[in-house]
This record gives structure tokens, sequence and C-alpha cells, in this order.
């Protein structure tokens, strides 16, 4: 990871004590806004005009945000699930990965990852660059989607990431 190596350079030379805060900095408790409290990944479940179609397209019926190790993406398809794991990264301590958009037209599956500073204004972030980990799980009812398409929107991509086939 590339973090550890940078804290371990700095800590020969004796800045340890300063950078070793790699994350916010911060008297209060987490934003009421942050993705990782409510569970569900900051995403809007009502907002799905996946009705599924009479041909037997699948329905999205609900999408979850959670903290996961940094891994290279890889998506896996599950009896009514389909498990999206990756890693976005930030440019600063503050950056959390936030699930943009899970989207299903037809038969084909998007999420959309991106790396967010959700930090107030008055907060103070460290200046070091962060990769967080994410896992995406999407249940459907109706069979599961052909396709997944995987876009990242971070430092280093801004694009598709990432593809797979049922």
């Amino acid at each position: 990871m590339r973090r550890r190596d940078v804290l371990r350079s700095l800590g020969a030379t004796g800045s340890l004590g300063v950078i070793a805060l790699a994350g916010c900095i911060e008297d209060e408790a987490q934003p009421e806004d942050d993705p990782f409290a409510s569970g569900d990944g900051g995403v809007d479940d009502n907002d799905s005009d996946n009705e599924g179609t009479p041909e037997g397209d699948p329905t999205l019926l609900d999408t979850e945000l959670n903290e996961y190790d940094c891994v290279d993406v890889e998506v896996s398809f599950g009896d009514d699930t389909v498990e999206v794991v990756g890693c976005v990264t930030g440019n600063n301590g503050c950056h959390r990965p936030k699930l943009e958009e899970a989207s299903l037209d037809g038969d084909a599956f998007t999420v959309t990852v991106k790396s967010e500073d959700p930090s107030e204004p008055d907060e103070m972030c460290t200046d070091v660059i962060t990769d967080n980990g994410y896992q995406v799980i999407a249940t459907f009812e109706g069979g599961l989607p052909a396709t997944v398409e995987v876009i990242h929107k971070d430092m280093y991509d801004d694009g598709t990431v990432a593809t797979a086939e049922r």
C-alpha cells in the first residue's frame, strides 16, 4: 500500500508524528451524511425506475455500499445479487467511496463509485493520497443482469474500469 511506504519513509526522517494522522482531523462525531453511517450507501432506492418488463428483464430492488479491503475491481454473481468490490483513490485523508449511481437498463447493470470528500469546510484533512476500498451489493428480482459495467470517478479514473458478463 502506498500510504504505508510514505509513512515508513517519513518515519525515518522524524516527520512521522505529524503525518501519522492519515485521515480527517475532527473533534466531532461522524457527519450525518457519512455514506457508511446509514448503511444505504447514500443511494435513495426510491429513485429506481427499473420496474422490469414482461419479457423477463431483472428488477433492481436494493443497493448497499460497505467499506471493504482495497482490491482490484472484481464482479461476482450470486443467486439474486451482484457484488462489486474495488478501490477508489482520493487526494486527501477525508475522501471516502460514494455510490454515485446504480442503474439497470434492460439487463445491463451500471455501477458508478466516486471518491468524495464529505468533510465540512472548517474540517482539516491530511494531505495524503488515500486508497478507499468498497463493496457494492445489488439485489435483484426476476433474474440477474447479463452485463455489469463498473465506473470509477476518482483522481486517477473517470470512466469504465471493468465489465463483466454472466
